[in-house]
């Protein structure tokens, strides 16, 4: 499990490997798009500069949490998403 899921997301709740994750919106995911979402994750915190703050990956899981929620499971397009909106808030 990826250390950005278990202590920077605090929107997850408690699942150990094997286990379906549920987020608080009681919206649940199989381990096989657990695995999809975690690798989207690092290579997006990955893709960031060295002083990545909590806020931006909380934002980025929070991204590929909605999108895997809407059906995505490429985790190449999960991450690009990731980045996308991640970059539109940090303008605002």
């Amino acid at each position: 499990m990826s250390k950005y899921w278990a202590t920077k997301v605090d929107i997850l709740t408690g699942f150990e490997n094997g286990d379906r994750l549920k987020t608080s919106r009681m919206t649940s995911f199989p381990p096989e798009t657990i695995a999809i979402m975690k690798v989207a994750l690092d290579s997006a915190v990955a893709s960031l500069p060295d002083a990545v703050s909590s806020a931006h990956v909380q934002a980025i899981a929070e991204t590929i949490l909605r999108t895997a929620k809407g059906g995505e499971r490429d985790p190449a397009i999960l991450q690009r998403m990731a980045m996308m909106e991640l970059q539109i808030l940090t303008r605002c």
